[in-house]
């Protein structure tokens, strides 16, 4: 990533980390109830790491860092990042994280057994809620919103926007799925999964709104097909 490393350790565990999407690094470490951590765009390193009872995340983002350190019942996050500060706060089954760092904004959420990341840019402020089964992240970005649904197969994403965004969504399920959502121009998204088949989002969008049957999709040589059909409706092409 634009000469950056992830480095991360795990004790008596082992951890991965992959590099992709244009110069981002991505790392994902799986511990008993599994573990997952989200890296993206623009020369941002994040790197995280846990124990039975501990939690550490290190984060270069334009020369800033970020630590979080987490108890049984308790967490906390100070981020110097741009002037920007950053809380998060955990209790038995739910996460709340607001960040606002030049316009970028974090939301992690850790319950017994899973751990989701979402990150998003273009000066959006989101929330993240997570329960048993289901992960909900809501920014505050001009009707933007995004939902995530941790099943076993993939996530369900909506998107309803009206000016440029760009999020990334992880779930962490058998398939793992990261949608990349671009509302002024085409993109390929990248996925990230344990799996030896990743899938991946297109998301093709214009200003003018149209109903879209279908965001999941998988890659297969250079084309798309549809994976799961998703009724949304959202600036589309």
């Amino acid at each position: 990533m634009s000469g950056t490393r992830d480095c991360l350790s795990k004790r008596n565990q082992s951890r991965a980390c992959l590099t992709a999407t244009s110069g981002a690094s991505e790392c994902l470490s799986k511990s008993d109830h599994s573990r997952a951590g989200h890296t993206a765009m623009s020369g941002a390193s994040e790197c995280l790491s846990k124990s039975d009872h501990s939690r550490a995340c290190h984060t270069v983002m334009s020369g800033a860092s970020e630590c979080l350190s987490k108890s049984d019942h308790s967490r906390a996050c100070h981020t110097a990042m741009s002037g920007a500060s950053e809380c998060l706060s955990k209790s038995d089954h739910s996460r709340a994280c607001k960040t606002s760092v030049s316009g970028t904004s974090e939301c992690l959420s850790k319950s017994d057994h899973s751990q989701a990341c979402h990150t998003a840019m273009s000066g959006t402020s989101e929330s993240l809620r997570k329960s048993l089964k289901c992960l909900a992240c809501h920014t505050n970005m001009s009707d933007t919103r995004n939902s995530l649904s941790r099943s076993v197969m993939c996530p369900t994403r909506y998107c309803q926007t009206t000016m440029p965004v760009t999020s990334y969504c992880l779930s962490r399920s058998v398939k793992c799925l990261v949608c990349d959502c671009h509302t002024t121009m085409p993109v390929t998204s990248y996925s990230l999964s344990r799996s030896v088949l990743c899938p991946v989002c297109y998301c093709h969008s214009t200003m003018s709104e149209c109903p879209v049957s279908s965001l999941l999709l998988s890659l297969h040589h250079d084309r798309v097909s549809c994976v799961q059909p998703v009724i949304v409706t959202l600036p589309c092409q």
